[in-house]
């Protein structure tokens, strides 16, 4: 069981979690609290991360399943990329 842990970003393959595919669904269980984290096993082969309980559900338990989704925010990177855009060019007409 590989452990990834999520805290303080989120930067994490899950090829092997995804359940009938790549669809970017997948099924997920709370397997214990530890203080203000829940230790979560994802997929069949419970790769196991480390969630902050501020981001999941109030009613979250031990033993809760939870269903996780990731989809696309193509809005949100393109402003990303126009804000480093933006950062870059500051930068370089600083130097000159």
């Amino acid at each position: 069981m590989r452990q990834l842990r999520i805290v303080p970003e989120i930067s994490i393959r899950f090829d092997d979690c995804f359940e009938g595919g790549r669809n970017g669904k997948m099924k997920a269980v709370i397997d214990r609290i530890e203080g203000n984290l829940a230790v979560v096993l994802v997929g069949d082969k419970e790769v196991k991360i480390d969630v902050p309980l501020e981001i999941l559900p109030v009613e979250a338990r031990e033993g809760s399943w939870l269903k996780i989704t990731f989809e696309l925010d193509p809005e949100g990177t393109k402003k990303q990329k126009e804000k480093i855009s933006d950062l870059i060019n500051k930068l370089k007409n600083k130097n000159h």
